[in-house]
């Protein structure tokens, strides 16, 4: 098992190297592949770059900005993952898991107004969620 997760990551390494060598196209999909395997690895820092050069050929790509989002969190830099999810929720506004996410690093990093408003909006995108219900009650009598 191990020698067959060595062999597909240096397959996914030398298709990067050959991209990035040649340098007319970039696939997206093939950068998150190679960074999916990295955080796996638990190599956040290496994930970041594939990451960030996958969103600036695919800017609206929710996945690439939330995987992002998560690299930055592991390493500590919460505000920054908080910057990378916003982009995440800006791509794709209707996911209530993206604002999910972008809500708890909010508060996480005790910017409870903002996670509150996340809340909220996704109070009127799913009005009968419970938990979202609760998540407001309690973040009220946390702010009083």
């Amino acid at each position: 098992m191990i020698l067959i997760a060595a062999l597909l990551a240096f397959l996914v390494g030398a298709g990067l190297s050959y991209q990035f060598f040649l340098r007319e196209t970039v696939d997206p999909a093939l950068l998150m592949s190679d960074a999916k395997l990295l955080m796996v690895q638990g190599k956040f820092s290496e994930a970041i770059p594939r990451l960030e050069l996958a969103h600036r050929h695919a800017p609206q790509d929710a996945t690439i900005a939330t995987l992002t989002a998560t690299c930055y969190d592991r390493l500590g830099e919460v505000a920054k993952a908080i910057e990378w999810q916003r982009r995440a929720v800006e791509a794709a506004p209707e996911k209530l898991g993206l604002r999910r996410q972008l809500a708890f690093l909010l508060q996480k990093e005790e910017r409870l107004t903002e996670a509150l408003q996340e809340w909220e909006a996704m109070a009127v995108l799913q009005p009968e969620d419970p938990y979202v219900q609760e998540q407001i009650r309690d973040l009220r009598l946390k702010m009083r």
